[in-house]
């Protein structure tokens, strides 16, 4: 098999060969096959036979092990018979090769008393993903409504062309009768600003990851939260876990979704660095960039929303499967040793943002225990004394890194003051560091051993793709919610000016603004230095009250809320 040390870096996430130019790619496997035919030569009297999953071309692994010209490197013939996987000394190739992969002979021989339990093969198990509480994990609430009202989506449509086209080929605004809407997060309270600028991202899951003939993922906000269409979500769901079974997807999708990190990286530098320049921009100025800033946002969060389902509710429960089903026949492993297991799969390869995160966290707290500061009221006060300048460093370059990290909701106010960094430090336990070389052995381990044994049930092929691919959508799970945050800050910077302005008309009070919507939000800013209509301060404070409450922000026992089709 072409190892996993080639379709990944020596991070542990996927190597892209298929992106790779012709002559990079021939040079990866030049190299990879030079090293294999030096341990190769280390034993003696021994032939490696391998054969390509799919990740590349089986022409040019042939042209690269040729060029070793070493006997004892051999390119898998697919039309021979296939190696035999029970252990049975007898059996050799006509060359004298035995046909034994890597741990099958003493796993089959500890094994060969058991009774083996039954599992599917690979259509079984794709099959399984299919069922919609795979990803909720139970049975949701829901709740039976219209569609969103279409002269309210009407607004978002004019902004975003792709989004309006999307809408117009399923007829959405034409769409009548009640429907099943599914509650998915009844914990997760949204303001109105925030689900107006993630609703296209959400509806546009299909058409941004490419599948066709499927609808929009239909989205309607009921007192404050999100919830699915039944009959549209489990559309999509389903083409979800079909294309996360797909290579040349799942290769193309890390891809974009990458991509999608640098398209609003680049959008961003337009946006203004200081006071002065944000004080300085117009109403015009501020449209343009809120409007250039949303389409990539859309992409991002199209393409990012579902990774952490394909990796907890489709990949992984495989791989625990698959492992446990090897491991259920095994019988007793050596004398202190242990079989590997489904947690060796995705133990940790590679730092990811909040990781990063953590360890500055980890870095400061050092300094301040060192220094004798056990409360934030005693770093405080020795800081403004002049004293401990190095912790006044490390607290600078800290801001520097971070100011942007607050909770996910625009209202939040990001943690960047002296006090909450410091109290956060203190209270963070330390941790070791994560052993990121010996986890990629770990997992190298795990895969080898697994795939010989998973070749019994027809899941070999199945249980390399998943493997190759859930440790990539852990790392962008977690860089996604990181980069959600410093992506989004630029803009709440322009959204708190934009309220400065509107506080200074009458028209608003301190965080007011995040109860606009974004096409409303957007006509605010062009109609600068105008206050807002006194209809739309009606809906603005009618939205924050419905959310406290939701919230639990206030008590219930106040005026309630008036209800607002597809918020509230």
């Amino acid at each position: 098999m072409v190892s996993q040390a080639l379709s990944t870096n020596r991070h542990g996430l996927w190597n892209d060969l298929g992106a790779l130019p012709a002559d990079a790619r021939q040079a990866a496997l030049d190299n990879y096959i030079t090293v294999i035919a030096e341990t190769v030569l280390e034993r003696t009297n021994s032939k490696l036979y391998l054969f390509s999953l799919g990740i590349l071309p089986y022409h040019e692994l042939g042209k690269a092990i040729a060029g070793v010209a070493n006997p004892a490197v051999a390119l898998y013939d697919h039309d021979r018979a296939p190696f035999p996987l029970v252990f049975d000394p007898g059996v050799t190739w006509p060359d004298g090769s035995a046909a034994v992969p890597l741990g099958c002979a003493s796993a089959m021989r500890a094994g060969a008393s058991r009774t083996r339990q039954k599992i599917g093969g690979m259509d079984d198990a794709k099959s399984a993903a299919l069922d919609t509480i795979k990803f909720f994990g139970h049975k949701p609430g829901s709740k039976t409504a219209t569609m969103p009202a279409p002269e309210s989506r009407a607004r978002w449509w004019a902004m975003l062309p792709e989004y309006a086209r999307f809408h117009q080929e399923f007829a959405t605004a034409t769409t009548t009768g009640e429907f099943e809407w599914l509650e998915v997060r009844p914990e997760l309270v949204i303001s109105a600003l925030l689900k107006s600028l993630v609703q296209p991202g959400f509806e546009m899951v299909p058409r941004v990851l490419g599948f066709r003939n499927v609808p929009p993922l239909h989205i309607k906000w009921v007192k404050c939260r999100y919830h699915f269409r039944s009959d549209t979500f489990a559309t999509v769901w389903q083409s979800i876990v079909r294309a996360t079974w797909n290579e040349a997807f799942m290769a193309d999708l890390m891809r974009r979704v990458r991509g999608s990190y640098d398209r609003l990286a680049e959008v961003l530098v337009l946006f203004p660095k200081t006071d002065a320049e944000l004080n300085a921009i117009s109403g015009d100025q501020m449209v343009a960039l809120i409007t250039s800033w949303w389409p990539r946002w859309v992409e991002f969060f199209a393409l990012c929303w579902f990774i952490q389902a394909q990796g907890d509710d489709i990949l992984f429960p495989f791989i625990d499967e698959t492992v446990n089903h090897n491991l259920s026949y095994l019988g007793s492993p050596p004398a202190d040793r242990v079989w590997p297991g489904p947690a060796d799969f995705i133990a940790p390869t590679t730092p990811v943002l909040s990781g990063a995160y953590m360890a500055d966290v980890a870095k400061l707290r050092e300094a301040l225990l060192a220094a004798g500061l056990r409360t934030r009221e005693e770093a405080e006060s020795a800081l403004d004394a002049g004293q401990h300048p190095a912790i006044a460093q490390n607290l600078a370059e800290h801001f520097q890194k971070w100011h942007w990290m607050r909770d996910r909701d625009l209202l939040f106010e990001p943690w960047d003051t002296r006090g909450r960094v410091i109290e956060t430090a203190l209270k963070t336990e330390p941790h070791a560091v994560m052993p990121y070389e010996l986890n990629l052995q770990r997992n190298m381990l795990a895969l080898s051993f697994h795939f010989d044994l998973a070749h019994s049930s027809g899941r070999a092929l199945g249980l390399n793709h998943a493997a190759r691919f859930v440790h990539d959508l852990n790392v962008e799970r977690e860089n996604h919610h990181v980069l959600w945050l410093k992506y989004s800050y630029p803009l709440r910077k322009l959204v708190v000016e934009i309220e400065r302005r509107l506080i200074a008309t009458g028209s608003l009070e301190k965080g007011d603004i995040f109860f606009l919507q974004a096409p409303e939000l957007i006509a605010a800013a062009r109609n600068l230095p105008a206050p807002l209509p006194s209809d739309l301060v009606s809906k603005v404070k009618n939205r924050h009250r419905g959310y406290l409450i939701e919230a639990r922000l206030v008590g219930s026992d106040g005026e309630p809320a008036v209800p607002e089709d597809d918020y509230y």
